[in-house]
C-alpha cells in the first residue's frame, strides 16, 4: 500500500504529469466514473476597525478539468491542494453521490475505499430504481 504525503507524490506515483491527467485516470479506472475534485485552502485577510489584520481560511473545491497547475506550488500565494474529494453522478437520473474529503497525507486504502463507496452507492441506487 502506497502512502502519499502530498498531491505531487500521488500524481508522480500514479504516472501522471499533471492534475488533469490524475483526474482523468480515476474517471477511466472506476466502474462508476468517479469525478475528482481537488480541495485547497485559500487564505485571505481583511483589516479590522482597530487596524489589525484578520485571516480567514476557506476550503475550495476545484473539478479536475478546471484546476490550475499552480496549485502544485505552495509558494503561489498560499494556495495548495490539501485533499481530494471523489463524487459521481448516475447518467439518466438526477442522482449524485460524494465521498468524504480525503486529506493529505493519505494512502491507497483511503482512496480505494472512497471509490468503492461511490460504486456501492450507485449500484444500490440503480437496484432500487428498477
Amino acid at each position: 500500500m502506497s502512502e502519499y504525503k502530498n498531491i505531487t507524490q500521488l500524481m508522480r506515483e500514479q504516472g501522471c504529469d499533471n492534475l488533469r491527467q490524475l483526474g482523468k485516470m480515476y474517471y477511466k479506472e472506476t466502474d462508476c466514473g468517479v469525478s475528482l475534485q481537488y480541495v485547497s485552502i485559500l487564505d485571505w485577510g481583511y483589516w479590522e476597525a482597530d487596524g489589525s489584520r484578520r485571516y480567514i481560511k476557506r476550503d475550495l473545491s476545484h473539478h479536475y478539468e478546471d484546476i490550475e497547475e499552480d496549485y502544485l506550488n505552495p509558494k503561489n500565494g498560499k494556495r495548495t491542494v490539501t485533499g481530494l474529494k471523489f463524487s459521481t453522478i448516475v447518467e439518466g437520473y438526477d442522482a449524485e453521490f460524494s465521498a468524504d474529503v480525503i486529506s493529505f497525507p493519505t494512502n491507497d486504502e483511503e482512496i480505494d475505499e472512497a471509490c468503492a463507496y461511490l460504486g456501492g452507492e450507485v449500484d444500490q441506487f440503480l437496484a432500487s430504481a428498477e
